[in-house]
């Protein structure tokens, strides 16, 4: 079981810290991605290489549609019952290929932040690769030179 992102205190100050900065990241296909990334510090590339895992979860969890739907399950609205098989049985959004069955990354996350639980690192194997790209995340991939 990998760790949760959200209690990893340096993964959460690094995000908060850039946002302070005006710096905002993006996840693209398996990269951060930042705003005024050239405003980025050796250190700031070091940590984030580091731990790329969890800050690639903070980063999605907040997405929009992370957020969109956490408002439709506290709303009570959800769960497709039957669920078309390869398709989300929350939103019904396509699964990935490797993934019949099961929820999105995204309804996961926002399911993960309604139940208040932990929220691991592993979770980004629910996302498509076209997001997240290949599993496991590795420390390459870091495209902070490119606008989000």
């Amino acid at each position: 079981m990998s760790s949760d992102a959200l209690s990893n205190p340096v993964a959460v100050h690094i995000v908060a810290a850039l946002a302070d900065r005006g710096i905002r990241l993006s996840v693209r296909r398996g990269m951060l991605a930042a705003t005024r990334a050239q405003e980025l510090t050796d250190e700031d590339r070091a940590t984030l290489r580091q731990y790329k895992a969890a800050v690639m979860v903070l980063v999605l969890l907040g997405d929009a549609r992370t957020r969109e739907r956490l408002a439709a399950r506290q709303a009570g609205r959800g769960l497709l019952e039957p669920a078309a098989a390869g398709h989300c049985h929350t939103c019904g959004e396509r699964l990935p290929r490797r993934r019949p069955l099961g929820r999105c990354g995204w309804c996961a996350l926002a399911a993960r932040l309604e139940a208040g639980g932990p929220i691991p690192e592993d979770v980004l194997t629910l996302f498509d690769p076209a997001i997240v790209g290949p599993q496991p995340v590795t420390p390459e991939g870091l495209d902070l030179a490119v606008p989000a």
